[in-house]
């Protein structure tokens, strides 16, 4: 538990500090002894769970302690100044006992100010309570915090096509802004063969790794999913792909990681140091076993009305990599293939989302990354197959999550 004290008399400091000391076992204890240093401290502070301020206090180090100090600092931190809020304030002060009109103004705060005797055990014990009122609450967040929230987050990147191919699956959507994590967001339901799945989806606010793990990091710290999905639209690298086909990474590397350097010729080359994040083991055996048998194929590209005759796509598992440019160079594709011989896909965005799964505070989600095949990185490279590609990437996902019965949504 983070606490500042603010007090200025060392008497009355140290005996804060033992109350304190005797009664929250993770203490992370600040002092600061006047104005100047209790507006920084709380300027720089986001997380305090409870501040105990003095009204009389010295606007500097050098200066006589009144009470129009302490007043300004609760000002501060009440009216919107340059202060972040601790969650809990208790006043405690030795000399405002008769003084009505400071009660008044502390009381309008709903802020409970404490009259201070030396030794005295009524504010000893009204502390304690405190404390124990905060341990209590503060263990209750935690426990909040380490469980589930909602059951699927899927994210898409730019272009707005992946998005669009994600809010016509069923699911009666309600746009939400958040102002906070300043994100848009869609909610839905979907008909679980179990149960119903509350899903959310966002859009990153552009293309790339690092709008991607920024995204990703804000749903998973608001909304807790107990599965994070990205789907959309990807370069395929493999022969036998077609346009529409699925991927779902099995593993997912950077492919522009590394070390530059010049070789003899003076030439600059990358030293590559791909470094692999693997899906987890139970989602890996159930995404093989749907490839194994090409499962949900047909009714997708049944579902499908964008193209004249029969198309059922092919649903494939292999290793994504990601970089930071949109690629249409076969030759790069080749030095792409020889850092991991087993990548099907090229985009920019997977690495990030499953790193940002892997380094989130628990509840971790499990990460499951399924794009479609909308070109092939090459000097043909265009947009003519994206919305083929977004909607058999997001019509998996839904597949997936609503007929799996292995997937495990408890209660």
């Amino acid at each position: 538990m983070k606490v500042l004290v603010v007090e200025d008399s060392d008497q009355k400091y140290n005996e804060v500090e033992s109350i304190l000391a005797k009664n929250v076992g993770d203490l992370d204890l600040i002092r600061a002894r006047n104005f100047f240093e209790a507006v920084k401290i709380l300027g720089e502070h986001d997380d305090l769970e409870l501040l105990v301020l003095d009204i009389f206090l010295p606007m500097r180090g050098d200066s006589m302690p009144t009470s129009s100090v302490g007043m300004s600092i609760l000002e501060e931190i009440v009216d919107g100044g340059s202060c972040h809020q601790p969650n809990h304030i208790i006043c405690l002060s030795e000399f405002c006992a008769d003084d009505l009109e400071i009660r008044e103004k502390v009381a309008s705060y709903l802020i409970h100010l404490v009259d201070y005797r030396a030794g005295d055990q009524l504010w000893i014990e009204g502390l304690k309570r405190k404390l124990d009122y905060i341990k209590r609450r503060v263990e209750k967040v935690k426990s909040e915090r380490a469980s589930y929230g909602c059951d699927v987050a899927i994210l898409t990147a730019s272009p707005d096509v992946e998005i669009a191919q994600v809010l016509k699956l069923p699911g009666g959507w309600v746009k939400e802004f958040c102002p906070e994590t300043e994100m848009i967001l869609y909610r839905g339901q979907w008909e679980g063969c179990v149960k119903e799945l509350g899903v959310v989806a966002c859009e990153a606010p552009g293309m790339g790794m690092t709008a991607a793990c920024v995204t990703a990091m804000k749903l998973i710290e608001r909304e807790r999913p107990r599965y994070l999905v990205m789907c959309g639209i990807l370069a395929g690298t493999d022969d036998n792909q077609e346009l529409g086909d699925i991927i779902v990474g099995s593993s997912f590397f950077d492919y522009g990681s590394g070390k530059i350097i010049r070789n003899e010729d003076g030439e600059r080359i990358l030293i590559p140091d791909p470094q692999q994040i693997a899906v987890s083991p139970d989602l890996r055996a159930i995404l093989k076993d749907w490839a194994n048998e090409q499962r949900g194929m047909t009714e997708i590209g049944e579902l499908w009305s964008g193209m004249a005759g029969r198309f059922t796509p092919r649903l494939s598992m292999g290793v994504i990599a990601s970089g930071a440019a949109v690629v249409q160079d076969g030759s790069l594709v080749e030095e792409v293939k020889a850092k991991s011989r087993k990548t099907v896909g090229l985009e920019m965005e997977a690495y990030a989302v499953a790193l940002a799964g892997r380094h989130s505070s628990k509840p971790k989600p499990s990460v499951l990354i399924a794009k479609s095949v909308c070109d092939f990185a090459d000097s043909k490279k265009g947009d003519n197959a994206q919305d083929l590609a977004a909607f058999t990437s997001a019509r998996f996902v839904h597949k997936l999550f609503t007929t799996e019965s292995s997937i495990a949504f408890p209660d």
